[in-house]
């Protein structure tokens, strides 16, 4: 009789697990909802492209190929072009060899197709510009 007491009280006692019920749920899919552009922004890039940089930038085959290979090394070491850098991201972007090679060859390009970033009035200009356009997604 006592194992009989034993087994009993062991099955009452045992944690009660529920079992799981199964939910049917409605499949639906709504429309994603479109970006608007932003009105301003054909006005800027008219702006961009009446720059003295910008005309510069485009007579010049190696300045233009030195700014896709940036972008390419940039993407190729996982940076997000869309959104705003952290500061972590930007340290690990300077220590990185070539990236470093990558903005040297910019920069010679650059310096060869008669743009010097240095200058104030292009810091300026290329700043009233920027101003105006929308800022980017951050993380």
């Amino acid at each position: 009789m006592s194992i009989r007491l034993l087994y009993s009280s062991l099955r009452s006692t045992r944690p009660f697990l529920p079992r799981a019920s199964i939910i049917h749920r409605p499949f639906t899919t709504t429309w994603r909802t479109q970006a608007q552009d932003d009105p301003n922004i054909n006005q800027v890039y008219s702006r961009l492209q009446n720059t003295d940089m910008f005309k510069k930038l485009l007579a010049s085959p190696e300045a233009l190929e030195a700014i896709n290979e940036f972008r390419q090394v940039l993407q190729n070491q996982g940076f997000d072009l869309t959104t705003k850098p952290s500061a972590m991201q930007m340290m690990k972007l300077a220590w990185n060899s070539e990236v470093r090679a990558a903005g040297l060859k910019l920069q010679e390009a650059f310096n060869k197709a008669g743009v010097d970033l240095s200058n104030q009035n292009v810091v300026t200009e290329m700043m009233d510009i920027m101003k105006d356009l929308p800022s980017p997604k951050k993380d």
